[in-house]
């Protein structure tokens, strides 16, 4: 009446996945003098550097900063 049926499943656990599809991305320490900033556009507090992400083909290199008073996300070219 009812057909079973065996289905091969590959799993890659959640830390192996990131490995996998994690860019090159350098970021300077925070305290550091020469930090990249920015000053938000929405509310005009400071924002976060997070990351430099290297130049991918056809794509200039970019910086991105988060403000975490208001959430906003910015990238721009470096």
């Amino acid at each position: 009446m009812f057909e079973m049926r065996c289905v091969a499943v590959s799993y890659i656990p959640p830390s192996n996945k990131a490995d996998h599809m994690a860019a090159t991305v350098a970021k300077a320490p925070p305290d550091s003098p020469d930090a990249p900033s920015r000053t938000c556009d929405k509310c005009g507090a400071d924002m976060t550097h997070l990351s430099d992400l290297q130049p991918i083909i056809g794509s200039a290199a970019m910086r991105i900063f988060r403000c975490y008073a208001c959430n906003h996300v910015v990238s721009e070219e470096r």
